[in-house]
């Protein structure tokens, strides 16, 4: 296949972003977007390339009352599937795979710092919440893409405070829903993503810099009520009295 065409496949089945005539059942026709990267071509024109991709992709995610942190969990998906069945790989194929996925995180980071630059419907705390909802789905932490914690953990961040703001936010959405939980609802799900977040040393030190920390000078009631771990705190067998 030739190198131009391969690469035009493999951006339109990561992103699920088809510039063509004719739609594809599926994804996501942009005929009518980015108009001046659609040329006034016949059926099945494709302009999806490394050049064309991100400012498309960015319109993709401007679209309202869209979930962007589980649109570009999936892209990441989907990219590592096509690298996995990629049997007539090369250096050249593994260094453009590696560049789609860099793009991928990098706008994942985007969404979660600064989600009304895409989308003025959503904030923050909106985005960070439809990422604990993946993370404490009932298949959440097994179904994220192989890697990509860690490799967002080590994300050339261009902030210093940029993973703090990142995933302190996560913790207290945590913290927040598991406040919601009672004894008879279960209670595995946030136990197995605050563990599987704690597994990363970079983010056990986002935690315990955190102003909600416990403290030294804390009693029980302030550290069941007042800490980002509240909520696993209550759940447990401690003595409120």
């Amino acid at each position: 296949m030739d190198p131009e065409l391969w690469r035009q496949k493999v951006l339109m089945e990561s992103f699920k972003i088809t510039c063509q005539a004719d739609p594809k059942p599926g994804y996501f026709n942009c005929n009518l977007i980015s108009g001046s990267l659609i040329a006034m071509g016949g059926t099945g024109l494709h302009l999806l390339t490394a050049r064309t991709v991100e400012p498309l992709l960015m319109e993709m995610l401007a679209g309202r009352d869209k979930d962007n942190v589980a649109y570009l969990l999936d892209c990441m998906q989907r990219i590592q599937e096509i690298e996995q069945q990629d049997f007539d790989m090369t250096p050249e194929r593994g260094a453009f795979y590696e560049k789609i996925k860099a793009l991928i995180r990098a706008y994942f980071v985007q969404v979660m710092l600064r989600p009304e630059a895409f989308n003025g419907t959503q904030d923050r705390r909106a985005v960070t919440y439809q990422f604990v909802s993946k993370l404490c789905a009932k298949s959440g932490i097994s179904l994220l893409p192989s890697g990509f914690m860690q490799a967002l953990v080590s994300h050339p961040f261009a902030e210093p405070d940029a993973l703090n703001l990142l995933f302190r936010g996560v913790f207290y959405e945590l913290n927040a829903r598991t406040k919601q939980l009672t004894l008879l609802t279960s209670t595995s799900e946030p136990y197995a993503a605050l563990k599987y977040l704690l597994s990363f040393p970079a983010l056990q030190q986002v935690l315990i810099r955190s102003p909600e920390w416990v403290r030294p000078t804390m009693d029980g009631r302030k550290m069941e009520n007042g800490t980002v771990l509240a909520a696993f705190l209550s759940l447990s067998c401690i003595v409120r009295d």
